[in-house]
């Protein structure tokens, strides 16, 4: 994971923030409904780590350009929609540790040509709870040379509730789309081959938890980072 190397440091935003710079965000404990606007030509990374949330956060992203967007975050039940303009594009990464019941939602609108979209979703879930993700991707009739990729997956940790429903809406025939779908544990091999290694089996899972919660990130969170370090098999 790299620095945070951000122009800006914002730990609460009210309504709505008209943004063409990186930033780095962090709050929590929130409920309320945010806009984000991303300027034409801008080429934006926003980081957040949060907990406890159910917020509803409308990204616009404007013509000509793109959006990055790693977000950490514990026990989280957002909706999140995204509308794409013109030669715009957003990879949205998003990993999670659930301990209650969770239902995550996001919508990315692809409203106009030339437009791509790449929405990588990742949870842990833990107890005895439900975690839900619901991600759908719009693809409208005049949307030509669209890309619409999604990447969903849920490991669970007991024998508890997890949904992922992968949706591509679309009226076209000019696109890419493509949907993946896991929930499950870690793969046998996965575990053998870092066993085979000398790792006990508990160890194996704060590696594997790790790297699927954190790989695509470029953020680091020490309270993050020691959760994972709880978790793991006997």
């Amino acid at each position: 994971m790299k620095k945070n190397n951000m122009n800006k440091i914002i730990t609460n935003i009210d309504k709505e923030l008209n943004i063409d710079d990186d930033l780095y965000i962090e709050y929590s404990n929130s409920n309320k409904e945010i806009v984000i606007n991303i300027k034409d030509n801008s080429n934006v990374v926003i980081n957040i780590i949060k907990e406890n949330t159910k917020d509803k956060v409308i990204y616009n992203i404007g013509k000509n350009a793109s959006l990055i967007v790693n977000k950490l975050v514990i026990d989280n039940s957002d909706t999140i929609d995204i509308n794409l303009k013109e030669n715009s594009s957003v990879t949205y990464n998003y990993s999670s540790i659930n301990y209650k019941d969770n239902e995550y939602k996001i919508n990315v609108y692809h409203n106009d040509r030339n437009t791509n979209s790449r929405i990588v979703n990742h949870g842990v879930n833990v107890d005895n709870n439900n975690l839900d993700f619901i991600v759908n991707g719009i693809i409208y009739k005049d949307s030509i040379n669209c890309i619409c990729n999604q990447d969903n997956k849920i490991i669970s940790m007991k024998d508890n509730h997890a949904n992922i429903k992968p949706n591509l809406i679309i009226d076209n025939n000019e696109i890419e789309a493509n949907h993946s779908a896991y929930i499950g544990t870690f793969k046998e091999d996965e575990m053998f081959y870092l066993m085979s290694r000398g790792i006990n089996k508990k160890n194996c899972y704060k590696l594997l938890l790790k790297a699927f919660l954190l790989n695509n990130m470029q953020i680091e969170s020490e309270k993050f980072v020691n959760i994972i370090d709880t978790l793991g098999g006997e």
